[in-house]
């Protein structure tokens, strides 16, 4: 069982230099839906030492034509595809962002990531990792869950202290990913390219690109963020144990 952080203890950012080899930190929130995140989020920013931008993301009511024709598929779910097209297009703005100030290695947290106590920690030795591939690699790493919960679990192959090559069948959560430049760019250049439709939320959506191109795609064992949403926890509701 991984030691999450608690709300006094979230801001973790305050507490450490610099993280060598780490252009940014995003995190990616919705204001009008979720205030108290946006508020921790901003918080969180205005004190951590690495740089972090807080991106509002795109709310369904100002989808465009444009917008909703870069994902579609069919759902029975109310509302469940307007929200998904909003979700990705939030993700696809923050890489654009993060390819037009020529970030060479970005981290992004949806604003309902909890981290472990020990995040810092396995985070610098991961962004080293990431700065060493060689110039021309791709590289992306997961640090949360698998999409339903903690049963894909794969450590068969061990690539770095904490790190292991992605099975390929299956997916982690978009709530916590480390990337270098030359994924951003591939990732934007496929949002672009017309012929490249999303009919998939963008957790599925990045396995996919991970599996039909050349690119180095690990996850975190043991995972250090958890999403908060998918678990049903809720980081006003936690108490710090006596």
């Amino acid at each position: 069982m991984r030691q999450l952080a608690f709300p006094d203890e979230y801001d973790i950012f305050n507490s450490i230099d610099r993280i060598d080899g780490l252009d940014h930190i995003y995190i990616l929130t919705i204001p009008h839906k979720y205030p108290k995140r946006y508020a921790r989020a901003i918080k969180i920013a205005e004190r951590s030492k690495t740089p972090i931008t807080v991106w509002k993301g795109k709310p369904v009511s100002e989808l465009t034509p444009a917008d909703r024709e870069l994902t579609h598929f069919e759902t029975n779910l109310p509302g469940e595809l307007q929200r998904v097209q909003a979700v990705n297009i939030s993700h696809l703005q923050i890489l654009r962002d993060a390819r037009a100030k020529n970030f060479k290695t970005v981290l992004v947290l949806e604003d309902d990531a909890i981290l472990s106590m020990d995040f810092s920690v396995r985070l610098k030795k991961h962004v080293k990792v990431m700065c060493g591939l060689p110039s021309n690699k791709r590289g992306i790493f997961y640090l949360g869950d698998a999409l339903v919960g903690d049963c894909w679990h794969d450590t068969q192959n061990k690539y770095a202290d904490g790190l292991y090559l992605r099975a390929l069948k299956d997916s982690r959560c978009a709530d916590s990913y480390l990337l270098n430049q030359q994924m951003i760019k591939l990732i934007v250049d496929r949002f672009d390219d017309p012929k490249q439709q999303m009919v998939v939320a963008i957790d599925h959506y990045l396995n996919k690109v991970g599996r039909e191109n050349d690119i180095l795609v690990c996850w975190a064992e043991p995972t250090y963020v958890t999403q908060g949403s998918m678990h049903k926890l809720d980081m006003e509701r936690l108490q710090i144990p006596k």
